[in-house]
């Protein structure tokens, strides 16, 4: 997050809504929200961008409703979230040969880089790389590899990726918005930290999180996202389908749903 100047921003762009926040880091350590702009999505289904001029005014709107409610500008970058079925989550492994040496922070480097530089994500764009294992000579769950002897290491990643073509697409529509992007981060990774306490990440927790378009589950594991997957399919197909089974208006429906699911 953004915490330059003891302000932190964010941006989730939903299907539905996008909603846009501005928070100040008080000198006792609390986060105060001091400002908030929401507005229903235009220009976006499912986590794809459908329509660039409809989702750049959506995206400016709710950042112009938060920066003049909080009374600053977002000089300093904004952290933004997004939950599409185009964002993947795979697992990856990295082999570099020691030769009998003492494993350094180079010998860790080069696995990351030869995953980075696979020819697989030659058209695509990553959003979050982990380390989840570390792998000497067969010997795993080393939690620290360095400064140990081995032959070779082997370290297994998440990563978490997209398109570069939806990338940017997302990218192009928020600094269209007179603003700078810090970090883009899926919705399942940041409602993970948000919501699982110390023990629940390191345990073992599934989370399901049904949007207006999309519905993402996450698997979360030794403090680590270990699986994540995002459907097109959301709330609003639910509606749909009550509207369309009981001869309903979509209105009805919706307030059938939440009334009665």
């Amino acid at each position: 997050m953004n915490i330059n100047q003891n302000y932190i921003s964010v941006l989730d762009i939903g299907s539905s809504k996008i909603c846009c926040l501005i928070a100040e880091r008080e000198s006792n350590g609390f986060i105060k929200v001091i400002g908030l702009g929401h507005i229903a999505s235009e220009g976006i289904k499912a986590g794809i961008i459908t329509d660039f001029s409809l989702a750049i005014n959506c995206i400016s709107k709710a950042i112009k409703t938060a920066e003049k409610q909080a009374n600053i500008k977002i000089k300093d970058g904004i952290n933004v979230s997004i939950s599409s079925d185009k964002t993947i989550v795979k697992l990856f492994k990295s082999t570099v040969n020691i030769y009998e040496k003492k494993v350094t922070r180079n010998h860790i480097d080069e696995a990351f880089e030869l995953v980075i530089k696979d020819d697989f994500f030659m058209n695509k764009k990553i959003i979050h790389i982990t380390p989840i294992n570390f792998i000497l000579d067969e010997a795993e769950e080393i939690k620290n590899p360095e400064g140990m002897y081995a032959s070779k290491l082997e370290i297994e990643f998440i990563v978490t990726y997209m398109g570069h073509s939806h990338y940017k697409n997302y990218t192009a529509c928020v600094t269209q918005c007179d603003v700078d992007i810090n970090k883009i981060i899926s919705s399942s990774h940041a409602i993970g930290r948000a919501v699982l306490n110390e023990e629940e990440l390191n345990l073992g927790s599934v989370i399901v999180d049904m949007g207006a378009k999309t519905t993402s589950l996450a698997i979360f594991a030794k403090n680590n996202l270990v699986f994540s997957e995002t459907l097109a399919f959301g709330g609003y197909e639910i509606t749909e389908a009550l509207a369309r089974r009981f001869g309903i208006s979509f209105d009805q429906a919706e307030k059938l749903k939440v009334m009665h699911s």
